[in-house]
């Protein structure tokens, strides 16, 4: 039985010459590993660069039960995020949304749509942003906000209520901007870690 499903890819490794392991989350939350035989060669299933980091895509596959990897029969590509690929720092920050989401997510486990969401999200601000600092912080912000370990910081609610987008409208002065920066993100790496 093949299955139909939209994902966003977060990854890809390389497996032997032509073939690739694709890491990707779905709307439901959850991490679906697939295993692309020929992917760097199939101009017909994989064409156009459809398997790239960032891309929303839809799959067809063959579900294996009780194993991490599924088969990836074809892909095509629902959005490509293509502003993010015309500038270097929308594209490292689209990058490292990724990276935290991969972190985040396990395969199979359905945790909500939540990060689907905010991931679809970031990339599309980061398309367009002329902020990556504050975009990056707000993303950071809501990750634990989701996670349910947004420590009490100054400013943290009212980021939690603005849409990604709405980013660059959020007062701040710049000390409180690098203090809040700093809390955010290093109480993201210990979470990240396993240590609280």
């Amino acid at each position: 039985m093949h299955n139909r499903e939209r994902v966003i890819v977060l990854r890809l490794i390389k497996h032997g010459e032509p073939d690739l392991v694709v890491q990707t989350l779905n709307r439901r939350g959850a991490r679906l590993s697939f295993f692309a035989k020929a992917a760097l060669k199939s101009k017909k299933r994989f064409g156009g660069g459809v398997l790239e980091p960032t891309h929303y895509i839809e799959v067809s596959y063959k579900e294996r039960p009780n194993e991490e990897l599924h088969t990836l029969l074809e892909a095509q590509l629902v959005q490509g995020f293509d502003g993010l690929r015309k500038d270097y720092d929308r594209l490292q920050t689209a990058l490292y949304f990724l990276k935290i989401t991969s972190k985040l997510s396990q395969d199979g486990a359905v945790d909500s749509n939540d990060m689907f969401d905010l991931l679809g999200n970031a990339l599309k601000a980061a398309e367009a942003t002329s902020d990556v600092r504050r975009l990056r912080l707000h993303f950071e912000i809501k990750v634990l906000g989701y996670q349910g370990v947004l420590p009490a910081l100054a400013n943290s609610g009212q980021w939690m209520q603005k849409p990604l987008k709405d980013h660059g409208g959020l007062e701040i002065e710049k000390p409180e901007l690098r203090q809040l920066e700093w809390e955010v993100h290093h109480r993201l790496e210990s979470y990240l870690a396993g240590e609280g």
